[in-house]
């Protein structure tokens, strides 16, 4: 009669094995450590990271505005696809979006008075920009009213305030 194995002891043999192969493979990973460098995300990581008060609503705020502008384009001049924006900025600050199409209808059904506050504050800060750099400066046109050069010159705020005034007294009438 052949030697006959309890079920319990073969498990443990079969155990032992498995762990011995595991040490073969880290025997070998210390050993060849480039074989076993795994390839499949090449790409380096941004340097770039969003600022603690950034929330990822505000992100795909962005994201949802370039989307329907359709200013993003692919080579062959094809819109860019949704999907790909979040994709972009997800690696440009580090982030995870997650499901992008749940967002972006996230930023699309917000109240009208939130709908882009984000944006809107990014509008404002270059616009403050702008004032302080001193490229803001007023600006009168001269209109001529009449049929020649030897009519009447009027300064168009000037013209633009009469015309407020009339439009004031026309509807109080």
């Amino acid at each position: 009669m052949g030697k006959r194995k309890i079920p319990f002891t073969q498990f443990i043999d079969e155990a032992i094995g498995i762990i011995n192969t595991e040490i073969y493979i880290i025997r070998l990973r210390i050993k060849y450590p480039e074989q076993f460098r795994t390839h499949s995300n090449t790409q380096p990581l941004s340097p770039l990271y969003l600022a603690d008060k950034t929330t990822l609503i505000n992100i795909m705020e962005m994201v949802s505005g370039l989307f329907l502008s359709k200013d993003i384009v692919y080579q062959n001049g094809k819109p860019a696809y949704l999907v790909d924006l979040a994709k972009a900025f997800e690696w440009l600050f580090n982030i995870k979006i997650g499901d992008c199409y749940q967002k972006h209808e996230d930023v699309i059904k917000r109240k009208p008075g939130k709908l882009t506050g984000f944006l809107n504050g990014l509008v404002e800060l270059i616009k403050k920009e702008h004032d302080k750099k001193g490229y803001r400066k007023p600006v009168t046109y001269d209109l001529f009213i009449g049929d020649s050069i030897s009519s009447p010159v009027i300064s168009l705020r000037l013209f633009s305030e009469l015309c407020f005034i009339n439009r004031l007294t026309d509807n109080n009438v």
